[in-house]
């Protein structure tokens, strides 16, 4: 039997066991397919690594793929069945990028650049601000967190110039209110 890590046995994007993983040519990531499909529809983009995308550069990964499918041969077929009545549709957790500082010019102006693209309301009305000194983004999910005046304002990318989500000094808090129960 193959041996596989058992990180290896779960996306990292939605955190479910792979039900059809595939590999990026560009990153070299694993990633479940449907996770690929609904980041490449509604960003265009790798859900890992977040470079544009395409199906086309994703393949499957046969390694992972067939290692499961050992495993589930091999499963009492008790446990099996057990497993496919809980499967539930998959719950997406907070994937934020790393926080990227008006000091680091290229990563912030690059980040600035692509919320701009996406929303360009959102962006003039709240991330395009003087006192943005930090920038958190969730493509996946479609959040954007800027730190400005002392807090983090978490805003949804998409509804333009909405009301922000929630406001707190920190950012590990306000994951916490607007993903309650999954951090």
């Amino acid at each position: 039997m193959l041996k596989v890590e058992l990180q290896s046995w779960e996306c990292p994007i939605c955190f479910n066991q792979f039900e059809d993983p595939m590999i990026h040519n560009e990153c070299g990531q694993t990633i479940d397919r449907h996770c690929i499909i609904e980041s490449i529809q509604r960003h265009g983009r790798c859900p890992s690594c977040n470079v544009e995308a395409t199906m086309e550069q994703f393949r499957p990964n046969v390694v992972v793929r067939d290692a499961i499918e050992e495993l589930q041969r091999t499963l009492p077929p008790l446990v099996v069945e057990h497993q496919e009545k809980e499967s539930a549709p998959p719950i997406i957790f907070p994937s934020f990028s790393p926080s990227v500082s008006v000091t680091e010019k290229k990563g912030f102006s690059s980040v600035m650049t692509d919320i701009k693209k996406r929303d360009p309301v959102l962006y003039n009305a709240h991330v395009k601000k003087e006192s943005t000194k930090k920038l958190r983004v969730d493509w996946g999910n479609g959040y954007v967190a800027a730190f400005k005046s002392g807090n983090w304002h978490f805003y949804k990318i998409g509804q333009g110039a909405g009301p922000e989500l929630c406001k707190h000094a920190k950012f590990e808090e306000g994951i916490k209110i607007i993903f309650p129960g999954r951090c």
